[in-house]
């Protein structure tokens, strides 16, 4: 997210005025100064279409250059230390024969026709694994000006992998899509490297015990309760969470050790029971050799022993006269509240980490169930939800309902007024969305990209096309300006269908049927709802 926003920073400064690329200075103080506001970056630059290469490089000793590549430098790209304004002052480096528009992150922005991520690549001049972010720039003609980019340099993710709340012995690894190792706290390697070639270790080929056994309890776990492993006599819970970003697919696997979280509960619970057999040994070996006289006072204390094995400690009225008892008497009340004030400090401890267990898993729900974006469920939650919607209606007989809502024209919108007011957009509408549900048994989700779905349980026909126009008018009273629209302003088209789940019936056909609605809706005009004959 970081490398995307230096880039609309860096398009936002360019179209501005503020980004001279024609000026030496003006060019080199902007990129060696925005590069210090991200610490971060690696690199951040342009690349134009006549083959000019200008931006700022961070060093591994921290140290910023700017490079220069045009005419001038007879396609070399030449990199300068700077002065305390950021503008180059002496040759440091030089790379003959560098032609950005052939170099992967610009034709692949290039093709996109919109902002991207490259594959980690090992880079000629830092020699680290590197992804790149790049996004393409165009005049008012439409006309491909070049490609802004900024490098990450992938090993750094180790030092943000550590920061992570996993506990002293936890450990994390980050795989991309193939299962190729990008990123981990273990003391691995995660890549081979020949000449500028760049060898990934697969996740699957490691000889590392913690992956083997994670990617294992995966493969074998077929229940909803967290899979563990264990490793060198160690217990661990593991977990994976995605990280979808733009065309990046990347897995986040983390092992917790239990130990971590109740290592010191066990040990302070098996000193209890301890201290507590010590004390019913005491007591019967007492009553063993006792008199007679004495029979009384020992099973007073036996029965207090028993009390205090229940959890419970109340200190014994001490009046005997002998003195043996009397001694026994007073270290069973001293060790008693010692103990009784263990368990409790016990117990306090064992509901602190269970509810740092309980926040940690419903963290975890809430990445894996919530849109990153908007804030509200997923397509994985609605597929969930949905399942089980169709079966308590089919059970009871009761009618459902799929609203199907895409926003009009918003790929115009997004050219005509950048990402990040799509952004906003999407954001809004499902705002207003969760603004109009009327009973807690509704459900809104972002089905992909503009799309969005409702469910409705127990569906009133009489009410649901008038609900459904009520959504349609609320999105376009928002007013959010599209210039691009023939409405002149952001709308929405709604495809509804409503069913009564029979056994013979997949449930997907509901789904289809609203997706065919929506259609309908878009071929007579958009901004409409269209409702099919209910079954």
């Amino acid at each position: 997210a970081m490398a995307e926003q230096l880039n609309q920073i860096n398009q936002d400064m360019l179209k501005g005025g503020i980004l001279n690329i024609e000026s030496q200075r003006e060019r080199e103080i902007y990129f060696a100064n925005i590069l210090k506001s991200y610490p971060d970056a690696a690199m951040s630059f342009i690349g134009l279409v006549d083959g000019s290469f200008y931006g700022a490089k961070r060093n591994l000793d921290g140290e910023i250059h700017v490079v220069r590549n045009n005419k001038s430098t007879d396609g070399a790209s030449f990199y300068y230390s700077t002065n305390e304004l950021g503008a180059g002052i002496n040759l440091e480096e030089r790379y003959p024969d560098f032609d950005p528009r052939t170099r992967p992150w610009y034709t692949s922005a290039i093709e996109a026709n919109k902002a991207t991520y490259s594959e980690v690549y090992m880079h000629f001049v830092f020699q680290e694994p590197t992804i790149t972010a790049s996004r393409p720039i165009y005049d008012e003609n439409d006309e491909i000006i070049g490609v802004f980019g900024v490098n990450y340099l992938i090993s750094w993710m180790n030092d943000l992998l550590s920061n992570l709340l996993i506990g002293k012995n936890g450990h994390v690894f980050v795989a991309d899509s193939g299962g190729m190792l990008l990123a981990t706290t273990l003391d691995i390697e995660t890549y081979t490297a020949d000449d500028d070639n760049l060898n990934l270790i697969s996740i699957y080929e490691s000889q590392n015990k913690f992956i083997e056994k994670s990617l294992m309890a995966f493969d074998k776990n077929d229940t909803k309760e967290r899979p563990s492993v264990n490793v060198a006599g160690k217990k661990y819970y593991t977990g994976v969470i995605d990280l979808d970003k733009s065309n990046l697919d990347w897995k986040l696997y983390f092992l917790l050790a239990e130990d971590d979280f109740l290592g010191n509960i066990k040990a302070a619970m098996i000193q209890a029971a301890l201290l507590l057999a010590l004390f019913v040994l005491i007591s019967v070996a007492a009553s063993s050799l006792v008199a007679r006289r004495i029979a009384k006072p020992i099973e007073k204390l036996s029965l207090f022993a028993e009390s205090l094995s229940d959890g419970m400690f109340k200190p014994v009225i001490n009046d005997e006269r002998i003195e043996e008892i009397y001694s026994l008497t007073n270290s069973f009340n001293v060790n008693g509240e010692k103990l009784a004030s263990l368990v409790a400090d016990l117990e306090k401890q064992v509901a602190i980490r269970t509810n740092e267990l309980e926040c940690a898993n419903r963290e975890l729900e809430k990445l894996s169930f919530k849109d990153g974006l908007t804030g509200i469920y997923n397509r994985l939650k609605f597929d969930e939800s949905y399942l089980l919607a169709w079966k308590t209606a089919l059970r009871h007989g009761r009618r459902l309902g799929i609203f199907m809502l895409d926003i009009d024209y918003f790929k115009k919108y997004n050219d005509t007024y950048g990402h990040l007011k799509g952004d906003d957009c999407l954001r809004d509408i499902a705002n207003e969305l969760l603004r109009r549900l009327r009973r807690s048994t509704d459900f809104v989700a972002r089905y992909g990209g503009e799309e969005f779905v409702i469910l409705i349980q127990d569906v009133d026909l009489d009410r649901i096309e008038g609900f459904a126009e009520s959504i349609r008018s609320g999105i376009e009273g928002l007013n959010i300006e599209h210039s691009t629209s023939k409405f002149n302003h952001v709308t929405v088209s709604i495809g509804v269908s409503t069913m009564i789940p029979t056994a013979d019936v997949e449930p997907t056909e509901l789904i289809r049927r609203a997706d065919l609605s929506l259609y309908r809706a878009k071929e007579e005009g958009r901004n409409r709802v269209h409702m099919d004959t209910p079954q």
